[in-house]
Order: C-alpha cells, then sequence, then structure tokens
C-alpha cells in the first residue's frame, strides 16, 4: 500500500467521522429543543398557575371578612365611604392592579397565557372591572397619587392609556 491509499483512506474515514459528528450533533439539538420546549411549558404552566393564585389572594379578603366585603360592596356601588374604607378600597385597588400587572408583565415575556396575542389581551379582559375599580372615587385618587411610584411606566402607561377619558366612557 503506498501513501497515496492510506491518504485516500484517511480522508474516507475523516468524511465518515464528519457525516456521523454532524448526525450526533443533530440528535443533540433535537433532544435540546425537545427539552428546552418541555421546559418553556412548564414556565407557562407554573406562571398561569401563579397568576390564579394571585387571583385567589386579591379576593381571598372580600370571602373571608364580612366588614371587607361591606365596604367592597359600597365602594363598587357607588356610595360614600369614609377616610378609612377609602384607604381600605384603595389598598384593594392596589393588590388588583398588582395582580393585572403581573399578568401583563407575563403576557410581555411570552409566559402565562401567551397564546393570546398581543399584552393588551389582559386589558381586554380585565378592563370592563378595571373600569369599574377605578371609577370609584378612593381607588381613582389612589391610582392617580400613588401609582406612578408603585408600579413600572410601561404599565402605569398602559392603564392610563385605558383609562383616559374615551375609553372610560361608560
Amino acid at each position: 500500500m503506498n501513501w497515496d491509499e492510506i491518504g485516500v483512506i484517511a480522508e474516507v474515514i475523516g468524511a465518515i467521522a464528519v457525516v456521523v459528528s454532524l448526525v450526533y450533533v443533530a440528535v443533540q439539538i433535537r433532544q435540546n429543543s425537545s427539552s428546552l420546549n418541555r421546559s418553556n411549558e412548564y414556565a407557562q404552566a407554573t406562571s398561569v398557575h401563579e397568576s390564579n393564585s394571585l387571583y385567589i389572594q386579591v379576593f381571598s379578603p372580600i370571602l373571608e371578612n364580612g366588614d371587607v366585603a361591606d365596604i367592597y360592596n359600597r365602594a363598587m356601588n357607588g356610595a360614600d365611604l369614609s377616610e378609612t374604607d377609602s384607604l381600605r378600597f384603595a389598598m384593594f385597588a392596589n393588590t388588583y392592579l398588582a395582580y393585572v400587572e403581573a399578568l401583563y408583565t407575563q403576557h410581555l415575556i411570552g409566559l402565562g397565557f401567551a397564546e393570546a396575542g398581543e399584552p393588551e389581551w389582559v386589558f381586554d379582559v380585565v378592563g370592563p372591572y378595571l373600569k369599574k375599580i377605578l371609577t370609584v372615587p378612593a381607588a381613582r385618587a389612589w391610582w392617580v397619587a400613588s401609582a406612578p411610584d408603585l408600579f413600572s411606566p410601561i404599565f402605569v402607561s398602559a392603564i392610563s392609556d385605558l383609562i383616559d377619558a374615551r375609553k372610560m366612557e361608560s
């Protein structure tokens, strides 16, 4: 066997090794993609679960405490509230808006109900209820005075757009 024949054999072996390596890399990429997809599905499911848990936490005080339920009913029905009751309702609004911000943020980054579309989808779902809450004088005053310091600028801007005069008309 001469050196040319050995060179050809080496090139063939090298080509086979390259093909085997490429097949191996393709299999690894497929496995990693599958694992990544599964991880993303898990993150999305976890996000939905956490959103549901937060929702329950927001409304639990109303279900568990008659005094809080009374404040909530009076506020939502347009009754006058004492200063203390106004504060309590404003804190409910704060908690609810924190929940909405969590939904909005999850949606911005593609978690939660990601298949629903644009981030404003969140407002399509919660907008009518937000309108009710933020038209209660105590909640509206709290929003104007405190929300810009408590929530992300992008969320405050989105809510402000939602509740501007055109959109808040009954």
